[in-house]
């Protein structure tokens, strides 16, 4: 309150003049909020109070505008320059200033972000280039503002600012499937804009990992990087409710890529991973009959890949707006010193979000895998199940109204939509549907061979300042069972 007052008295002077200088002074009603009123409710209201206070004002709004001549009055006499809709409208810099930075490296983050002079750019234009910048995880924020508007030489001059390099972050959730996880990651340089960065992660789990990560990123060249993980992974495989069966193993994987190739709003990368999986030796000779014909040895797995990853969406759960998508083309050459079997497979994982109104959103996604080739390694099976995607093999599909993971046929797509509203400030509620269509081949996703599962689903969560809090309650005709999934925190 004393702040408020010190406040108060020093502005109340520059308040009293400006008052004087306006022509049309408007007044919300603010009685009820402070200074501290940031919360989603309170601004709502706000703006109602205020669309209120001006309405009352609109016949001197009016008599202004005329006096002012603007041009949607339909007076011609207005000869202000016209205001700039920085969304549509298309710009041809003269200059294109980068500040938070070494002179040095402004050349190179003008090319890697396309925002450079005498290039035609639209609004959307800026506001991916201003992503692929704080894609770099080099800054903390970045803003930008157009300078001599409507002249020949408008200027665009973007604001960056540099966060912290090193980093020691500590995450832990919960849920109903794995129960509790430790996550700790220390990162050297890791927010670095160039040069050398490493990583150490581990996760303290059910399912524990190691992992260690090495990067290097120039201005003339992709980012390079070489990681190595180390973990385990014991899980249940279901075929419906039938021929429950555990599989325990352990698994290494080394991985070399490179990243940071950008074509429109895709981050492209590309490398090779080799992989190793050690079974337990009991678990070699209790796979079922219908596993008779896989593969379960301890194996050398050599793989290529390629990618593609966009994210437009602005926040990772409770998203308002954007889209996300994630692809991948992997070939993989199985026991590769023995006889160089071979297979490959794609991904797509693709959804957005559309706001429907201040507080009800629309949640559409599709998702799958196609395995090409023929392909009886257990690894790298087509599994479906769960809340989260690649909780025991990273190729997981999860699918609303299946617990755990069960195999699938070689191909599976998933189509997937959620309606969610919001409650309050941070309550939300969703409606959940999605559909699973799996067959031995591509053409058996069109034609009767393929086999279609549905599943329904309920869930409340609550953004809590530790994580998201979810419970949902599902059914599928896949098994026909109702489960219940509980988590907290995000996962990882």
């Amino acid at each position: 309150q004393i702040l408020n007052q010190m406040i108060g008295l020093m502005g109340n002077e520059s308040y009293l003049r400006n008052v004087k200088d306006v022509d049309i002074l408007i007044k919300p009603d603010v009685s009820k909020y402070g200074t501290y009123s940031f919360n989603k409710a309170a601004i709502e209201q706000l703006v109602v109070n205020g669309y209120a206070a001006a309405k009352e004002k609109f016949p001197e709004l009016q008599s202004l505008g005329r006096k002012l001549g603007t041009l949607a009055l339909g007076e011609k006499e207005f000869k202000g320059p016209k205001a700039t809709e920085v969304v549509r409208d298309t710009f041809c810099f003269k200059a294109v200033t980068i500040n938070g930075v070494q002179k040095k490296n402004e050349h190179w983050l003008r090319r890697m972000s396309g925002l450079k002079p005498d290039v035609k750019l639209s609004g959307s234009d800026i506001n991916r280039g201003i992503s692929i910048l704080m894609g770099t995880k080099a800054f903390i924020s970045a803003n930008y503002v157009v300078l001599n508007k409507g002249s020949e030489n408008e200027e665009l001059v973007v604001n960056l600012k540099k966060g912290p390099t090193n980093i020691l972050a500590i995450g832990a959730r919960y849920d109903s499937e794995e129960a509790a996880a430790l996550l700790v990651h220390l990162g050297v340089r890791e927010y670095d804009l160039l040069g050398s960065k490493f990583g150490v992660t581990g996760r303290l789990s059910y399912n524990p990992y190691g992992e260690i990560d090495y990067s290097y990123t120039s201005k003339d060249f992709p980012k390079i990087g070489f990681s190595y993980r180390i973990g385990g992974v014991d899980m249940n495989i279901y075929k419906s409710t039938a021929n429950q069966n555990n599989l325990s193993f352990l698994y290494h994987r080394g991985q070399v890529n490179l990243s940071n190739v950008y074509l429109r709003n895709f981050n492209f990368e590309g490398g090779a991973r080799l992989e190793y999986f050690n079974y337990n030796e009991y678990q070699k000779y209790n796979l079922p009959d219908e596993y008779a014909g896989y593969v379960l040895e301890d194996r050398h797995y050599l793989s290529y890949y390629v990618k593609a990853v966009m994210d437009s969406r602005d926040d990772s759960y409770f998203a308002t707006h954007g889209m996300a998508v994630d692809a991948e083309a992997s070939f993989y050459h199985t026991n590769f010193k023995d006889d160089f079997n071979h297979f490959g497979s794609v991904e797509l994982n693709m959804g957005g979000v559309v706001s429907l109104s201040e507080r009800l959103a629309f949640i559409p996604s599709l998702y799958g895998r196609i395995v090409i080739g023929d392909c009886t390694e257990v690894p790298y099976l087509n599994y479906v199940g769960g809340t989260e995607p690649g909780r025991y093999m990273s190729q997981q599909l999860p699918f609303i109204g299946v617990n755990y993971a069960n195999v699938v046929y070689n191909s599976a797509v998933i189509g997937r939509i959620d309606l969610r509203q919001r409650i309050g400030e941070k309550h939300y509620i969703y409606g959940m549907a999605n559909h699973l269509r799996t067959a031995a081949d591509f053409e058996g996703l069109l034609n009767k061979s393929g086999v279609g599962s549905w599943g329904f689903g309920m869930k409340y969560s609550y953004d809590s300042p530790i994580g998201p809090l979810s419970l949902n309650v599902h059914w599928s005709d896949f098994d026909h069972r109702t489960g219940v999934y509980v988590s907290l925190g995000h996962y990882f």
